[in-house]
């Protein structure tokens, strides 16, 4: 029984759509007939319904669609067919939207402070192989030997801009501040 409903409300929706504009046709309210002449060869037709009538054949559907809808909904619930949105989940709740927009804040400030750290640690570093490259220098000089013919300007070991000679305003050598 329930596989015949299933397809019985559907088509009886569809049948009792019908029901208005075949009301107003039997009871003469809609005047559509033949045309005369030569248009009728061509099948035409003449509609001499008042305006009126439209409008309310219009207002008829209106409340007519929403009762058979209302039937629909309760001939499948009573089928055992129940409405469930298949095609999305439920909203967030306002609670859960706050919680979750505040854990994307950590989230984005945790990235932030290990990129920060990372770019002061590659200071660092570089600060360190500068200053261990400008006291190798100073021993070769000192000891006649000329290395492999790099200056102090010449050496970028971290890659952040900077040399020995020249550092930027910052001080720090990061390439954003720039």
């Amino acid at each position: 029984m329930r596989r015949f409903g299933r397809t019985l409300v559907p088509v009886a929706w569809l049948l009792l759509m019908l029901v208005p504009f075949v009301v107003f046709w039997q009871t003469h309210l809609i005047r559509i007939s033949r045309a005369h002449g030569a248009a009728v060869a061509h099948g035409v037709l003449h509609d001499t319904t008042p305006p009126w009538v439209w409008g309310a054949l219009a207002v008829v559907y209106l409340v007519w669609v929403a009762g058979l809808t209302v039937a629909v909904v309760w001939a499948f619930d009573h089928l055992g067919y129940h409405y469930q949105p298949y095609d999305r989940q439920p909203r967030p709740t306002r609670r859960q939207l706050r919680r979750l927009r505040r854990r994307q804040r950590a989230s984005t400030n945790l990235l932030r402070a290990r990129e920060d750290a990372h770019r002061a640690a590659l200071r660092e570093i570089a600060r360190e192989s500068r200053k261990a490259v400008g006291e190798g220098d100073e021993t070769d000089d000192a000891s006649g030997a000329a290395g492999d013919g790099e200056t102090n300007e010449q050496t970028n070991v971290a890659g952040d801009g900077e040399t020995n000679g020249q550092t930027n305003a910052a001080g720090g050598g990061d390439d954003e501040r720039r």
